[in-house]
């Protein structure tokens, strides 16, 4: 998915192909969905072209969290170097509770990411063939249940999040990755994420090492995966992985 003179071979043009630079942002922007006014922060790239389909990366906050938070510390522009269209989705928090994300088959949260992807897609040139979810603790669990519930997701990557719990519509490029110490999420609960795309993915039991160091890949007939156990002291066991950014794009690229 380098961005060259020319697209990839397999690219999908949005409708939004041919409309000028929206400048790079970040732009704050409001979509009502099902009733209720949600907010995401999305940024362009610094050498968009209204020929070029851009991937489109979704970015999930944790629960408490917000999207400009999950953009400064998931650093995934930095990783790809602003070559695609970023978005930062805001959870709703209910009366009295944290912001988190809405996971199931039927959640509102699944029609605004879809929502967001349209609006994009119309308005912009996004490159339909590429849409990556990436997420962190309730965001990537959210990540897995946008993969799992829609046909839209290419690849996705969740870090320190649950598995989908519903039946999935399909294979899906899988990056996951948890700390084996995670007093938040149990690394029980990125187990059964794990185990959960080896079956949908149709992969092989036996792993190998891939990079960086805390990975480990499969063999699949549908889709990758990759999983990934970090070994952090306790303290700092819930948090986004230094070398997260990085790996995870290079997944998306070469997915």
């Amino acid at each position: 998915t380098v961005i060259g003179e020319e697209p990839p071979a397999d690219a999908a043009f949005s409708e939004g192909c041919g409309s000028p630079d929206p400048g790079h942002g970040p732009f704050r922007r409001e979509l009502e969905v099902e009733g209720e006014l949600r907010s995401y922060l999305v940024r362009f790239p610094g050498s968009y072209r209204e020929d070029y389909p851009y991937p489109l990366i979704f970015a999930l906050h944790g629960a408490g969290g917000d999207g400009p938070e999950i953009r400064e510390y998931a650093e995934i522009e930095a990783a790809s170097r602003a070559r695609a269209i970023y978005v930062y989705p805001d959870a709703v928090a209910e009366p009295g509770e944290f912001s988190r994300w809405r996971v199931g088959p039927d959640s509102p949260d699944l029609d605004f990411l879809e929502a967001i992807r349209v609006e994009l897609s119309t308005t912009q040139c996004v490159d339909e063939a590429r849409t990556f979810v990436l997420g962190f603790s309730s965001g990537g669990t959210m990540a897995n249940a946008y993969a799992c519930f829609t046909d839209r997701v290419r690849a996705f990557a969740s870090i320190g999040g649950g598995p989908p719990v519903g039946v999935c519509a399909g294979p899906v490029a899988a990056f996951v990755g948890h700390d084996l110490h995670d007093p938040v999420v149990p690394i029980s609960a990125g187990e059964q994420t794990r185990d959960t795309w080896r079956a949908i993915n149709g992969c092989s039991e036996a792993s190998r090492p891939s990079t960086p160091g805390p990975c480990e890949s499969f063999d699949c007939e549908g889709a990758p995966l990759t999983w990934c156990v970090d070994d952090r002291i306790e303290e700092l066991a819930h948090t986004w992985p230094s070398w997260a950014a990085d790996a995870i794009w290079d997944f998306f690229e070469s997915s």
